[in-house]
């Protein structure tokens, strides 16, 4: 499944619950002008944010992933493996920058902190 497939289906649920873009908005805690940006398929959709969509429409998370041709079959259920497994692999590689960056960081202030040392010493 497509992000456009999916942000297509957060739309129509939405609009068939008579619910405004701003009432989601507030609701999942963003502003109005970035929820749009999610249904217009400008701004990455998060699992967490997707699951929060998910609650404030009243539907399951399955029924936003569902590629329209195959709903309510197995492959509605690989879907979400699917998207799952892309927000993990999304998130490891988070992780791994954050941790290059503290170690740049660590490596950084340990010259530092020798810098320092080597100008105590010359004041001594």
């Amino acid at each position: 499944m497509s992000n456009k497939s999916l942000v297509i289906n957060i739309r129509k649920v939405r609009e068939s619950k008579n619910m405004k873009q701003e009432y989601v908005a507030e609701l999942i805690g963003v502003s109005p002008a970035t929820y749009s940006k999610i249904e217009n398929n400008k701004t990455r959709l998060s699992a967490v944010r997707l699951q929060q969509i998910a609650a404030v429409l009243q539907v399951p998370l399955t029924s936003l992933l569902a590629d329209n041709t195959t709903a309510g079959t197995t492959a509605d259920a690989a879907t979400l493996i699917a998207f799952q497994k892309q927000q993990l692999l999304e998130r490891d590689k988070t992780i791994f920058e954050l941790e290059r960056e503290r170690d740049q960081n660590v490596e950084r202030e340990r010259r530092l902190l020798n810098y320092i040392k080597m100008l105590e010493q010359q004041v001594t």
